[in-house]
């Protein structure tokens, strides 16, 4: 069974998806917060079970689709409180447009 958690962090949201039969395929997709949440206390309130050698959970994948404030914020907290085996970060792509004159 898969379970799949959505939290609104304002502007947009964060998306916890969890495999009960394979937890080392869950993913964590963006991880905003808010003045008055923290979906990053949400997801490490029982869901991950394996630890580092500090003892602290594990999150197997963690993907940030863009670089606003609202999908990354928790990031810093997140970092201090669990391990991240990996971590996706959304491509940036840069696009010139050369006009003739400057070639």
């Amino acid at each position: 069974m898969l379970d799949i958690i959505i939290f609104n962090v304002e502007h947009g949201q964060s998306v916890f998806f969890y495999p009960q039969d394979n937890p080392a395929y869950e993913m964590f997709v963006d991880c905003g917060n808010t003045k008055n949440f923290d979906s990053i206390e949400a997801v490490l309130a029982g869901r991950l079970s394996p630890t580092d050698q500090m003892g602290r959970p594990v999150l197997s994948n963690l993907t940030l689709t863009n670089y606003d404030c609202d999908h990354f914020s928790g990031l810093p907290y997140l970092m201090s409180k669990a391990s991240i085996a990996t971590i996706r970060f959304a491509l940036i792509t840069l696009f010139f447009v050369c006009h003739p004159r400057h070639l």
